[in-house]
Order: structure tokens, then C-alpha cells, then sequence
């Protein structure tokens, strides 16, 4: 009965304490300036029905240097109270509820469902996971699109017997596909991997289709913002531009020097971030004012990282590579996954500023692999049965501890995003001291 009640209502029951602790710990602070304020003021706008103009600057401007659509989805929020940022904020917190649940049913799609609640109790905890659900950052809408795409198009490929009509999977993926571009400008990336896995699986017609929507909505909005608008305008700053200047070289360099000493930061850079993805992203990183390394539960989360950290990341790693291995059962998964990664990692390689948000897309397939290499250990080694309850108990103790960091961080993080809301100046002295 216990595991018939957790099979049914354990995700929801996830879903609505991720909720709540994202309600608790939402405050009026922006950790991206001028992103966040720029989301705001074009969702306020719309929602007035003026179309995107930003209306904060000196001369208003119509120029979008960001991708469109996540402004879009907070008219709603803009229409119950405009340029709130604790409404964008909500609003957000519901596509990452949202995320955990499709998540969740894409897993379960691929491991069985313990499993598949694990991943999602490791994302719910993961620290990206919580910042990025409680800003006014389109990095979460964009993660469930990505999430939705692998699993439209795991499942597109798996139906042998498709109809001759297009069906509801071939127009979903082709919708979250258009929404990730216009959600984030490397979701362009995106269309890539799945257009070439689904050649490689000869699903022609849904990649025809697919390329033909995309490069239609892609191309309107070029006319419209770098065209049109740009021309009108010549805006400071534009990703085009921004992508092809000189920032790690000199002017008289060739744009080949330049993207090659992009790539050797930008890789050393993130080589090391991914290492710690899964059980501490914000480690040693930004504290954004709101997790304080000398309290609580994350003191000692940081003191066993400093003994730990390396076996785990040991670990961590060897995990993908081992579930990576075991993915060739899931073939249509495994080049799903395989494929995104490759193309995902050269605009972020190459593009001239480097972030660690943008690895968050790549949990999703950093989870998805470390399950399938469980899932094949439980297998070979009956963990839980006789003799190998011991090893069970060690496996948990050390899954225990790979959570607990992200566990810890986002504890911090809600305790004091719920003490600077309420008491903010009370807060900041206390920091100060």
C-alpha cells in the first residue's frame, strides 16, 4: 500500500513542496541586472497591448536583445499586478513545479518509477533547480521544453505504426521545439540535435516539418527585430554583433584566433563546473546574499565537500560515463541525449561570455544517464536482497551524501530569502556584522 501510494501521489506530493519552498523563499531581490528588469518591462507592455517596447530607458526602445517568448508568458502576472517581480516571480515558480512533473513522466518513461521520483527529488534539490524557479529568468520554461522534446521525440521515434495525418506528439514536439528558440537564442541548438535524430531515424516528414515551422517563425522574428527594428534603432548592443567582436583578442586578430581562445577558457572554465553539477552547483560560486557557507546545515554540507568532494565527483563521473554505457538499451534515448549534448556545448563554448546557467540544461541529461547506471547496478546486484543489503546501505549512504549539499544549500537559501523578505534591513545587518 505504501509503495502503491507513492507510485501514485509521490511526485505531486514533491511537486507542492518544491512549491512551498519556492513561495518561502521569494523577495524582491534580481540576481540578473539588467535581464530580469528588462523581462519585466517588456512583459508590462504587452500586457498593456503596446507590443515590446521598453519604456524604463530614456528614448523607449522596440529592439529585443533577449529571446521573445518568456516575457509573453508573464503578461498573466503583469495583468493580475504590473512590473511585479514577486508575481514574475510566481509565475515562474510554476513552469519549474510544472518541469518537475513532466521530468518525472519523461523518466518513468526510461526507468522504472522509484527511479524515476529519485531524479526528480535530485533536481528539486539541486540549487540551480530552486534559484532559477524563484527569478525572473527564462532558463526554467526553457529546461521543461527541452525536457518535453526529448520525450515527443523519444516517443515519435518508439511508434512504429505512425499515421498518415500529423498527430498530437509530431505537433507538440514541433511547438516546444519553436518555444525553446524564442525562449533562450541557443534553443536554436535544440532544433539542430533533434532535426539530425530523427533523420538518423528516418522520421522524415516530422523533421520536414519541424525545419520548415522553425525557420518560419525564426525568420519573421529576424526581419522583425534585427531588420526592421535594429536598423531603425541601431541598438548598443546585439548578439550578432556581440558573437562576432573581438573580447579575447586583438582587433587585428583573425575571428579564428578569437573563437579558439573562447573555446580554451570557456572549456576550462566549464569543464570544471560540470564536474559539480549534480551534487553542488553553486559551490564556491555566487551566495547571492542569501546562503551564507558559515551556517546551519551548509557549514557542514561545505566541511564534508572538503573531505569528500573529490570521491564524489569521482563518482558523479563515473556514473555518466557507466549509465552513458547503459543507455545502448534505450537507443532512441541514448542518441536523443548524445546528440543534444554535442551540439549544445559549441554555442556555449564559443559564445564570449561564460556562465555557469548555462549548464543547467545539461542536468537533464546528467540525471537521465546517472539513473540508467543505477538502475543497471540494482540489476546485476539484487541490491536489498541477503548478503548485499550491506552494499545497499553503503550505495544509500553515499546517494545521501551527494544530495545532501544541494539539500542543505536550499535550505539556506529559502531561510534567508524568507528572512530578507520579511525583515530585510534586519537581514542586511546582519550579514554585514
Amino acid at each position: 500500500m505504501h509503495t502503491t501510494f507513492l507510485s501514485r501521489y509521490g511526485i505531486w506530493i514533491l511537486c507542492l513542496l518544491f512549491a512551498a519552498a519556492g513561495i518561502l523563499s521569494l523577495n524582491h531581490m534580481l540576481i540578473y541586472t539588467p535581464d530580469s528588469a528588462r523581462y519585466l518591462a517588456w512583459a508590462n507592455s504587452l500586457a498593456q497591448f503596446r507590443g515590446y517596447i521598453d519604456l524604463t530607458v530614456p528614448e523607449p526602445a522596440r529592439y529585443v536583445v533577449h529571446a521573445p517568448l518568456y516575457p509573453a508568458l508573464l503578461v498573466p502576472a503583469a495583468w493580475i499586478a504590473p512590473t511585479s517581480i514577486l508575481a514574475a516571480k510566481i509565475a515562474t515558480l510554476l513552469f519549474g513545479t510544472l518541469t518537475l512533473a513532466v521530468f518525472f513522466l519523461w523518466m518513468k518513461t526510461n526507468v522504472e518509477w522509484r527511479l524515476a521520483l529519485g531524479a526528480a527529488i535530485a533536481l528539486s534539490l539541486n540549487s540551480f533547480m530552486l534559484i532559477y524557479s524563484t527569478q525572473v529568468l527564462s532558463e526554467v520554461p526553457f529546461f521543461l521544453c527541452i525536457v518535453i522534446a526529448f520525450w515527443l521525440t523519444q516517443d515519435v521515434i518508439e511508434k512504429a505504426n505512425r499515421p498518415p495525418m500529423v498527430g498530437w506528439r509530431e505537433i507538440g514536439l514541433v511547438a516546444a521545439v519553436v518555444a525553446a528558440i524564442f525562449l533562450r537564442e541557443v534553443g536554436l541548438t535544440l532544433v539542430m540535435a533533434m532535426l539530425v535524430v530523427l533523420v538518423l531515424h528516418k522520421r522524415y516528414r516530422t523533421a520536414g516539418i519541424l525545419f520548415g515551422i522553425s525557420v518560419l517563425f525564426s525568420m519573421a522574428w529576424f526581419v522583425r527585430n534585427e531588420i526592421v527594428i535594429a536598423t531603425a534603432e541601431q541598438p548598443a548592443m546585439r548578439n550578432t554583433h556581440l558573437f562576432f567582436s573581438h573580447l579575447y583578442t586583438a582587433n587585428n586578430a583573425s575571428l579564428v584566433q578569437e573563437f579558439l581562445a573562447r573555446l580554451s577558457t570557456n572549456a576550462a572554465i566549464y569543464s570544471e563546473a560540470a564536474l559539480r553539477l549534480l551534487f553542488l552547483p553553486e559551490f564556491g560560486l555566487r551566495s547571492y546574499m542569501l546562503v551564507r557557507p558559515q551556517e546551519g546545515m551548509l557549514s557542514i554540507a561545505l566541511s564534508i565537500l572538503s573531505i569528500m568532494r573529490y570521491p564524489i565527483i569521482v563518482c558523479s563521473v563515473g556514473g555518466m560515463m557507466y549509465g552513458a554505457w547503459c543507455a545502448r538499451k534505450r537507443p532512441a534515448t541514448a542518441k536523443i541525449l548524445l546528440v543534444f549534448t554535442s551540439v549544445y556545448v559549441v554555442p556555449i563554448l564559443l559564445y564570449p561570455i561564460n556562465d555557469n546557467r548555462f549548464l543547467f540544461p545539461l542536468l537533464s541529461v546528467f540525471l537521465a544517464v546517472v539513473s540508467f547506471a543505477i538502475e543497471d547496478l540494482l540489476a546485476r546486484f539484487k541490491f536489498g536482497e541477503g548478503k548485499n543489503k550491506i552494499r545497499f546501505a553503503l550505495a544509500t549512504v553515499l546517494g545521501l551524501l551527494v544530495v545532501f549539499p544541494n539539500a542543505a544549500w536550499s535550505v539556506s537559501f529559502v531561510e534567508n530569502g524568507w528572512r530578507y523578505h520579511h525583515h530585510p534591513v534586519e537581514y542586511i545587518s546582519d550579514i554585514q556584522c
